[in-house]
Protein backbone atom coordinates (compact mmCIF):
# COMPACT_ATOMS: atom_id res chain seq x y z
CA UNK A 1 0.00 0.00 0.00
CA UNK A 2 0.78 3.74 -0.25
CA UNK A 3 1.79 4.15 3.22
CA UNK A 4 4.29 1.57 3.60
CA UNK A 5 5.75 2.03 -0.11
CA UNK A 6 6.51 5.43 1.50
CA UNK A 7 7.80 4.71 4.33
CA UNK A 8 10.30 1.87 3.61
CA UNK A 9 11.26 4.79 0.37
CA UNK A 10 11.95 7.14 3.29
CA UNK A 11 13.93 4.10 5.38
CA UNK A 12 16.48 3.63 2.29
CA UNK A 13 15.27 0.47 1.33
CA UNK A 14 17.04 -0.65 -1.74
CA UNK A 15 14.09 -2.59 -3.36
CA UNK A 16 10.54 -2.39 -3.69
CA UNK A 17 8.20 -5.65 -5.18
CA UNK A 18 5.16 -5.59 -6.57
CA UNK A 19 2.70 -8.56 -7.20
CA UNK A 20 1.58 -9.27 -10.63
CA UNK A 21 0.82 -12.54 -10.34
CA UNK A 22 -3.11 -12.95 -11.46
CA UNK A 23 -3.42 -15.85 -9.26
CA UNK A 24 -1.81 -14.17 -6.05
CA UNK A 25 -3.95 -12.93 -3.23
CA UNK A 26 -1.06 -10.08 -3.59
CA UNK A 27 -2.12 -9.30 -6.66
CA UNK A 28 -1.71 -5.35 -7.82
CA UNK A 29 -3.39 -3.74 -10.20
CA UNK A 30 -1.16 -1.80 -13.00
CA UNK A 31 -3.09 1.47 -12.21
CA UNK A 32 -2.48 0.97 -8.34
CA UNK A 33 0.92 0.43 -8.84
CA UNK A 34 1.68 3.19 -11.00
CA UNK A 35 -0.60 5.42 -8.43
CA UNK A 36 2.16 4.59 -5.55
CA UNK A 37 4.94 4.44 -7.90
CA UNK A 38 4.34 8.59 -8.62
CA UNK A 39 4.60 9.29 -4.91
CA UNK A 40 7.53 6.53 -4.06
CA UNK A 41 11.44 7.53 -5.09
CA UNK A 42 14.60 6.10 -4.48
CA UNK A 43 13.74 2.12 -4.58
CA UNK A 44 14.65 -0.19 -7.30
CA UNK A 45 11.15 -1.69 -8.79
CA UNK A 46 10.77 -5.20 -9.07
CA UNK A 47 7.73 -6.86 -10.92
CA UNK A 48 6.93 -9.98 -9.31
CA UNK A 49 5.19 -11.89 -12.04
CA UNK A 50 4.31 -16.03 -13.23
CA UNK A 51 2.08 -16.65 -16.16
CA UNK A 52 2.67 -13.77 -18.52
CA UNK A 53 3.60 -14.13 -21.66
CA UNK A 54 7.05 -12.19 -23.09
CA UNK A 55 4.97 -8.93 -24.62
CA UNK A 56 2.46 -8.56 -21.26
CA UNK A 57 5.66 -8.83 -19.52
CA UNK A 58 8.04 -6.26 -21.84
CA UNK A 59 4.55 -4.09 -21.76
CA UNK A 60 4.46 -3.69 -17.90
CA UNK A 61 8.02 -2.92 -17.41
CA UNK A 62 7.33 0.02 -20.24
CA UNK A 63 4.38 1.09 -18.50
CA UNK A 64 5.50 1.31 -14.74
CA UNK A 65 9.33 1.73 -15.81
CA UNK A 66 10.12 -0.94 -13.56
CA UNK A 67 13.90 -2.25 -12.75
CA UNK A 68 13.68 -5.79 -12.72
CA UNK A 69 11.25 -8.88 -12.72
CA UNK A 70 10.56 -11.24 -10.22
CA UNK A 71 9.56 -15.01 -11.79
CA UNK A 72 9.14 -18.38 -10.48
CA UNK A 73 8.87 -19.37 -14.25
CA UNK A 74 11.90 -21.13 -16.34
CA UNK A 75 11.59 -20.10 -19.89
CA UNK A 76 12.84 -21.05 -23.12
CA UNK A 77 16.49 -19.42 -23.67
CA UNK A 78 15.13 -17.86 -26.68
CA UNK A 79 12.74 -16.23 -24.05
CA UNK A 80 14.88 -14.68 -21.68
CA UNK A 81 16.95 -12.85 -24.32
CA UNK A 82 13.40 -10.94 -25.45
CA UNK A 83 12.94 -9.44 -21.73
CA UNK A 84 13.80 -6.18 -21.85
CA UNK A 85 15.06 -5.54 -18.26
CA UNK A 86 17.26 -7.98 -15.64
CA UNK A 87 15.70 -10.75 -13.94
CA UNK A 88 15.64 -11.97 -10.37
CA UNK A 89 14.69 -15.78 -10.80
CA UNK A 90 13.20 -17.09 -7.76
CA UNK A 91 13.74 -21.23 -7.11
CA UNK A 92 11.85 -22.85 -4.68
CA UNK A 93 13.55 -24.92 -2.58
CA UNK A 94 11.88 -28.35 -1.34
CA UNK A 95 13.59 -31.14 0.67
CA UNK A 96 14.57 -33.26 -2.27
CA UNK A 97 16.77 -30.16 -3.46
CA UNK A 98 20.37 -31.64 -3.25
CA UNK A 99 23.37 -29.09 -3.32
CA UNK A 100 24.09 -30.77 -7.05
CA UNK A 101 20.65 -30.04 -7.80
CA UNK A 102 20.46 -26.43 -7.31
CA UNK A 103 24.28 -25.79 -8.49
CA UNK A 104 23.43 -27.41 -11.73
CA UNK A 105 19.38 -25.07 -11.82
CA UNK A 106 22.12 -21.69 -10.79
CA UNK A 107 24.68 -23.04 -13.23
CA UNK A 108 21.90 -23.48 -16.27
CA UNK A 109 20.06 -20.18 -15.40
CA UNK A 110 23.35 -17.54 -14.43
CA UNK A 111 23.79 -16.20 -18.47
CA UNK A 112 19.82 -14.96 -18.13
CA UNK A 113 20.08 -13.82 -14.58
CA UNK A 114 20.85 -10.93 -12.82
CA UNK A 115 20.08 -12.37 -8.82
CA UNK A 116 18.65 -15.72 -7.57
CA UNK A 117 15.75 -15.54 -5.29
CA UNK A 118 16.54 -18.58 -3.15
CA UNK A 119 12.84 -19.02 -1.49
CA UNK A 120 12.90 -21.67 1.51
CA UNK A 121 10.02 -20.12 2.83
CA UNK A 122 7.42 -21.02 0.47
CA UNK A 123 7.92 -24.80 1.93
CA UNK A 124 8.35 -24.05 5.45
CA UNK A 125 12.55 -24.69 5.67
CA UNK A 126 13.62 -23.07 8.31
CA UNK A 127 17.10 -21.66 9.11
CA UNK A 128 17.28 -24.00 11.77
CA UNK A 129 17.03 -26.56 9.08
CA UNK A 130 20.59 -24.91 7.98
CA UNK A 131 21.97 -25.07 11.17
CA UNK A 132 20.99 -28.64 12.17
CA UNK A 133 22.33 -29.94 8.86
CA UNK A 134 19.16 -31.40 8.12
CA UNK A 135 19.34 -29.82 4.76
CA UNK A 136 21.85 -27.90 2.89
CA UNK A 137 24.70 -26.82 5.26
CA UNK A 138 25.94 -23.15 5.94
CA UNK A 139 28.65 -24.18 3.84
CA UNK A 140 27.35 -25.03 1.28
CA UNK A 141 25.21 -22.04 1.35
CA UNK A 142 28.12 -19.51 1.96
CA UNK A 143 29.77 -21.03 -1.45
CA UNK A 144 26.67 -20.55 -3.41
CA UNK A 145 26.30 -17.24 -1.99
CA UNK A 146 30.37 -16.15 -3.04
CA UNK A 147 30.04 -18.21 -6.30
CA UNK A 148 26.36 -16.82 -7.49
CA UNK A 149 24.35 -13.29 -6.69
CA UNK A 150 21.83 -14.59 -4.53
CA UNK A 151 19.05 -13.42 -2.13
CA UNK A 152 18.15 -15.49 0.87
CA UNK A 153 14.53 -15.91 1.51
CA UNK A 154 14.15 -17.33 5.19
CA UNK A 155 11.99 -17.48 8.36
CA UNK A 156 14.13 -14.58 9.94
CA UNK A 157 13.56 -12.82 12.83
CA UNK A 158 15.91 -10.50 15.32
CA UNK A 159 17.72 -13.97 16.39
CA UNK A 160 19.13 -15.09 13.37
CA UNK A 161 19.63 -11.41 11.48
CA UNK A 162 22.72 -11.70 11.57
CA UNK A 163 23.82 -14.56 9.57
CA UNK A 164 27.35 -16.41 8.36
CA UNK A 165 26.20 -16.38 4.86
CA UNK A 166 28.08 -13.97 2.28
CA UNK A 167 24.85 -13.61 -0.40
CA UNK A 168 23.16 -10.10 -1.75
CA UNK A 169 20.26 -9.32 0.59
CA UNK A 170 17.73 -10.54 2.74
CA UNK A 171 13.72 -11.26 1.77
Amino acid sequence: NLADARYFAAEGVEWMGFCFNRESPKNISLEYAQEILNWVNGPKVIAEISYQNINEINELVEKLGMDFIQTKEKFQSVAYSLITIPIIQEIIIDNGFSEEKLRQTLSELKKYTAYFLLNFNQNKICWKNICKKEFLSIEILQSICKEYPVILDFDFNKENLFLPVYGQGMH
